[in-house]
């Protein structure tokens, strides 16, 4: 090899004339130079000549097996022979590496391609309303018996929208939306497929390693999990002493009680606090007028202290929409009722 790299370093274009004239200096055929390298990197000829940086047109022809009479006169027949074989299985080689590599990018564009049909194919399902396997009538029965259909929050995760504070307004806009259409799904998984179509980009691809090809979540298996999941990668490190500070300041006010409620749960959430505490901060935070409803309920009374955090907002949710129908959606805001909030 030693051989063969001295004679590269002094194949030049007139390579055929100093054969003629084996007495010529071949360095000065070699084109001129510009940089010094140092020495490790000076290519010398069998005749002492300096061809560093030089080009070789012949260097092309030698390695495409097109000189096996040149290499024989210039080394013998013999080890022009094993060049020459060297070199062929040198290029067998990497034409394999080639193929290798092309079916390589080919199975990766074809994996690519499965993951966002599986992807498109999820969002259209876990966005939609469930619908039974039944005739049109009994669907268009059971769709109006689902609650009324809650906007969408803003998918998240592309450049634009992935900050701290896009987390916290997704999250919210995603509980609340997952509270006002609960009965939309009646499975966690049915749950958590929604959340995984609601995002995109970055954050979509950091839950492809729990998706498999049955559309299946595997690794985790609730909407909380995948929350934390999210908060991890994109949240805020002091979120949770922020959404505590955010809980003790709260008061629903003329808000109605579904965006409050949305809100309230999602800060609890986020700052880890414990049920029956939090259900004490509710009692304080929500608005006067709903509280006194509250206490003078039938089902509140009978339990009193012993009533849950799940049960007191189920209460209240039941409260706000008898009182949207007896005075419309913006009954806290009547003037006549403005006086007990």
């Amino acid at each position: 090899m030693e051989y063969l790299n001295n004679f590269i370093a002094s194949a030049s274009p007139t390579f055929e004339g100093w054969q003629q004239n084996p007495g010529q200096d071949a360095s000065a055929h070699a084109p001129t130079t510009t940089s010094t390298p140092s020495a490790s990197n000076r290519f010398v000829g069998f005749d002492g000549g300096d061809y560093t940086g030089c080009e070789f047109p012949l260097l092309e022809r030698l390695l495409n097996g097109d000189d096996i009479i040149m290499l024989g006169q210039v080394f013998g027949m013999n080890l022009a022979s094993e060049i020459f074989h060297g070199l062929s299985n040198a290029r067998t080689k990497i034409k394999a590496l080639e193929a290798d590599n092309l079916r390589m990018e080919d199975e990766a564009v074809q994996g690519n391609k499965v993951i966002e049909e599986l992807r498109q194919q999820l969002t259209l399902a876990a966005r939609a309303p469930p619908v039974p396997p039944s005739s049109a009538f009994a669907t268009s029965a059971f769709r109006s018996q689902l609650s009324k259909e809650h906007p969408d929050p803003r998918p998240f995760g592309s450049p634009a929208y992935r900050s701290p504070d896009d987390l916290e307004e997704f999250l919210t806009k995603l509980n609340m939306k997952l509270m006002q259409n609960e009965d939309w799904w009646t499975t966690e998984v049915a749950r958590m497929r929604y959340v995984y179509s609601m995002l995109e980009a970055k954050a979509a691809t950091t839950f492809q390693a729990y998706l498999g090809r049955s559309g299946n979540f595997e690794g985790i298996s609730t909407v909380d999990e995948m929350q934390d999941i999210l908060v991890r990668g994109f949240g805020d490190k002091h979120r949770a002493s922020k959404a505590f500070s955010k809980i003790i300041a709260l008061k629903q006010g003329t808000t109605d009680t579904t965006t409050f409620l949305a809100t309230f749960l999602n800060l609890t959430a986020i700052a880890k606090i414990d049920k029956s505490v939090a259900k004490e901060f509710l009692l304080r935070s929500t608005n006067p007028l709903l509280i006194d409803k509250l206490y003078n309920s039938p089902q509140y009374t009978a339990k009193k202290t012993a009533i849950t955090l799940t049960e007191v907002v189920d209460l209240l949710r039941d409260i706000e929409h008898s009182a949207q129908s007896l005075y419309g959606i913006n009954y806290l805001r009547k003037e006549h009722l403005l006086g007990r909030c």
